[in-house]
């Protein structure tokens, strides 16, 4: 299930990163009840990518890169 219209796309490559709307999906999906294991083999990232990106949203509240 996608929110808002966002696109996440295994189309990238090794080491970039994600842009503010690819993080903003990633917390939306994983609030829609996705498994965070489920979210990072399906769009082919770490599962410490979808972690990282969860834990700076608790502790900072925001997807920019820090």
């Amino acid at each position: 299930m996608r929110s808002f219209g966002i696109e996440i796309s295994e189309n990238r490559g090794r080491g970039c990163k994600l842009s503010k709307d690819q993080r903003s999906g990633i917390l939306s999906t994983v609030e829609a009840g996705e498994s965070k294991a489920e979210l990072a083999r399906r769009y082919c990232y770490n599962r410490s990518t979808i972690y990282d990106i969860i834990k700076r949203w608790n502790v900072y509240k925001r997807t920019e890169t820090l």
